[in-house]
This record gives structure tokens, C-alpha cells and sequence, in this order.
């Protein structure tokens, strides 16, 4: 069958459990990794932003952690993502 992922908001109790692949929520590292490539990515694409004389932008709890959940669902190869 394909491998599916499932996305979200908000949390009941964890901000992990926004994110599932193949009916189970991430792992710990796994959220962690994706956290930290989206706060990454963000960083870069501001900094791009403010050197070309543009106003950076707000990146909302929102916006991190749907950020974050693409790149955990890549990383898990996901076939279908429902966001």
C-alpha cells in the first residue's frame, strides 16, 4: 500500500502528535530534525529578504511547524500527505 501522512492543528498535548506517518506520530528526533530545517530555511529566506531591502517576515508557530512537518514527511518518503 502507499505510505501515508497526516497533518494537524492544533495539538492536544505535544506538538509531535500534529504529525503522523502511516497512522503513528512522529518520532521525537524526527520532529526535531524537521523543527530545525524549517527554522533553517526560514533564517535563509529572511536573511535574503533583509539584504535585498525587503522587511523579513513573521514566521508564526503555524507556519514552523507545517514547515516542519513537510520535511519529516519527505524524510520519511511519504507517498500522500494530508495536510
Amino acid at each position: 500500500g502507499l505510505k501515508t501522512a497526516l497533518y494537524t492543528s492544533p495539538q492536544l498535548v505535544r506538538y509531535p502528535e500534529r504529525m503522523e506517518v502511516d497512522g503513528r506520530v512522529v518520532s521525537d528526533d524526527a520532529f526535531a530534525r524537521g523543527v530545525s530545517a524549517a527554522v533553517e530555511a526560514g533564517r535563509r529566506v529572511n536573511a535574503h529578504r533583509v539584504a535585498a531591502g525587503e522587511r523579513a517576515y513573521t514566521i508564526t508557530p503555524f507556519d514552523l511547524l507545517t514547515a516542519a512537518a513537510l520535511v519529516v514527511f519527505a524524510e520519511a518518503a511519504v507517498d500522500v500527505a494530508v495536510l
